[in-house]
């Protein structure tokens, strides 16, 4: 199926604006679309109840601040997995699709916004933050390979475990 067809024949999988009902715990199935009502909601809650946001795209500095605001003893190494090297990229999607997905999720991106305002306000506010991102990202760099294998194997034998 394409990305196309996805939004076009998948009205259950696919809610415009998803995050912003998810975050202020409106149910879009039963109370409609979301609104600028919805937003502020979701901000406030982000605001208030959240102790730390974080994005994907800066996923190394969302961990590092979670690290720091949870109280975690130890660094929070990670594996790259579930990635998928041969999807498109955002040049090769036709022009009328992105604009479609961004005004579907307008509010998302509005919230977007706001949490990475949040992460880079705390960023610049951490002494000592980027220093320690570097090293972070150094050791989980030397992690990476030495995790993958085992991880990759035992995926392997719990798909081979649950074909059972």
């Amino acid at each position: 199926m394409t990305l196309g067809e996805f939004l076009d024949r998948s009205p259950d999988a696919y809610t415009p604006n998803d995050q912003v009902c998810r975050i202020a715990g409106y149910a879009p199935d039963r109370q409609g679309p979301a609104t600028e009502e919805t937003l502020e909601q979701a901000k406030k809650n982000v605001d208030e109840h959240f102790a730390v946001c974080g994005l994907t795209e800066r996923f190394d500095e969302s961990l590092l601040l979670m690290k720091r605001r949870l109280g975690w003893s130890k660094p929070p190494f990670y594996v790259r997995s579930n990635t998928n090297a041969q999807r498109p990229r955002a040049a090769e999607v036709d022009d009328a699709l992105i604009d479609r997905i961004r005004a579907d999720h307008s509010l998302d991106l509005r919230l977007h916004a706001h949490v990475a305002d949040q992460l880079e306000t705390a960023i610049e506010d951490d002494d000592g933050f980027e220093r320690d991102l570097r090293r972070f990202r150094t050791m989980n760099g030397v992690v990476q390979p030495l995790l993958s294998g085992p991880l990759r194997l035992f995926r392997a034998g719990r798909r081979t475990l649950l074909a059972r």
